[in-house]
Order: C-alpha cells, then structure tokens, then sequence
C-alpha cells in the first residue's frame, strides 16, 4: 500500500486505495496526527480517514458515472477530485481521457451533476495512459 501524505504546508496529496482502475478518485487533505496509525514500525491510515475518503469518493462518483460511462465509454476516462482548500468546500478536477475533444463533455457532466461542493477548476491531464502512470 502506498499512501502519499497532504498537508497544506507539503502540498501532497492521499487517494483512496482500491483495487486496478478507478475512474472516480477523492483526494482528501491527511493530518498525521489524528489520520495516521503506526503499527509495527508501519504508517497506516486510520479508519476513519478511508471511511471519510470513500465516502467522497461515492459523492462524487454516483452522480457522474452513469452517464459517463453511456457516453464515453467504460476503460477510457478517469477523474481525481482534489480538495482545494482547508475548509474542503471547493474541489479541482484532474481529467484523463483518450480523446482531448471529451473534455468539455466531462467538464459540463461535471458542473452539472457534482452539487454537494464547488468545483473551481477543470484540468485536461492527459490520456488514461497517463493516469495509469501516475498510480
């Protein structure tokens, strides 16, 4: 398991471990003390911290992947939501997908569905490829 720390000071970010490939991801800020769990000389985080993270994770995926998957398509898009502020009242979007011209697809699904938080940004990353590659 790799989990890489956020705090505002480092400007890192943690994403919710699952399984192969994931279209719909929350990054969420982890405060290391109260997030964090150290057990046999190993950093693990809290279950509190992956229930609040999946949580988010289903609050944004829910209201888009239908659609998104009629539409595009099963294997070739995938978004990360990153918190944006300390708050966690504001998200950017990371957008990943085989064909650049779907962005402003996504970007509209996105504007329209995701309603429980403000999304102030929408960014074309680049092909699933790279999403991979940066797992």
């Amino acid at each position: 398991m790799s989990i890489v720390i956020r705090n505002f000071k480092n400007n890192k970010h943690t994403m919710s471990e699952h399984p192969s490939f994931i279209k719909v991801r929350a990054y969420l800020p982890l405060n290391p003390e109260t997030d964090l769990i150290v057990r046999d000389g190993k950093t693990y985080p809290s279950l509190d911290y992956l229930h609040r993270l999946y949580t988010e994770d289903m609050k944004f995926r829910e209201p888009i992947i239908d659609e998104m998957n009629e539409k595009i398509g099963l294997h070739n898009w995938a978004i990360k939501f990153i918190q944006h502020d300390e708050a966690g009242v504001s998200f950017i979007a990371d957008i990943y997908c085989d064909d650049p011209e779907l962005f402003e697809f996504i970007t509209s699904v996105i504007n329209r569905s995701i309603t429980h938080t403000v999304i102030r940004s929408c960014y074309y990353k680049g092909t699933i490829t790279d999403y991979l590659s940066k797992k």
